[in-house]
């Protein structure tokens, strides 16, 4: 199975009502991103991206989201993605419009890149 495959199993896994299983995401991270290199990290950051603006549930925005930062994390490198520079504005428009928690998810993956708020917000 591919990564987007993988992606994509645990977004519709998440989008159950109830959730079956509250730990599907993090398992999902731990056991796909935990077996990737560096270059294959940094490269599903892009795929990943263009999922997340595809979500239109907050919690599942913000699993998303913080399969980015993991992602991130792993490439081991604060090179931001092509992808993710072009939506960035886009990503940045959403999130402001959702609660605290996801706001502060997204703060840190500007902090972990050292981008500017501001500077996105323009």
């Amino acid at each position: 199975m591919t990564y987007h495959e993988e992606l994509m199993r645990a977004i519709a896994e998440w989008s159950n009502k109830p959730i079956q299983d509250e730990w599907s995401f993090a398992s999902f991270r731990e056991r796909v991103i935990g077996c990737m290199s560096a270059d294959e990290a940094f490269q599903a950051i892009g795929v990943t991206v263009a999922e997340l603006l595809n979500q239109t549930d907050e919690s599942n925005a913000i699993e998303v989201l913080q399969t980015v930062i993991d992602l991130a994390r792993r490439s081991d490198t604060t090179e931001v993605h092509p992808e993710l520079i072009k939506l960035l504005p886009n990503i940045s428009k959403v999130f402001g419009q959702y609660g605290e928690y996801a706001k502060s998810k997204h703060r840190e993956l500007l902090r972990f890149y050292r981008i500017d708020e501001k500077a996105v917000a323009k």
